[in-house]
């Protein structure tokens, strides 16, 4: 009956209802940072989804799991001389199931060890037993 009656115009033409919109608020990404790869490692994003990180390829990870892989010698900052001599070096040859990939989720740091270099520190060095000093006379030519 409305569209009738605005036709002959015994009613006016309804105003306009106003039209609500709810825009939607984009959350801040949670924090990332970017590495260089020393060695292929396995670890978790934001979502939970499991991320594959190639040997000498760079990564962008959580902050605290690219923390950890620094501490433990798994990588190197982006700004490390390192970086311009391997990056690529591996030419793609990348098994996520490899022995040697390291699960930075899964693998516990030291906590008693002051901070020394990795390298040194996964060798498992042993100290030799300290002995007496000794002199020793070494007959040497006068010239």
């Amino acid at each position: 009956g409305m569209v009738v009656a605005v036709r002959e115009g015994v009613a006016p033409i309804p105003a306009a209802q106003p039209v609500t919109t709810s825009v939607p608020i984009a959350e801040p990404s949670p924090p990332t940072q970017m590495i260089f790869m020393m060695k292929s490692a396995n670890f978790r994003d934001h979502d939970g989804r499991i991320r594959f990180a190639k040997q000498f390829e760079d990564a962008t990870m959580p902050v605290t799991t690219a923390q950890r892989a620094l501490r433990m010698g798994v990588a190197v900052l982006v700004t490390d001389p390192k970086r311009a001599r391997l990056r690529g070096t591996r030419g793609g040859d990348f098994n996520p199931r490899a022995p040697d990939v390291i699960d930075l989720d899964v693998v516990e740091e030291p906590k008693n060890l002051p901070h020394y270099d990795p390298v040194p520190r996964s060798a498992n060095f042993t100290p030799l037993p300290t002995a007496e000093p000794r002199t020793i006379l070494i007959d040497v030519p006068r010239s």
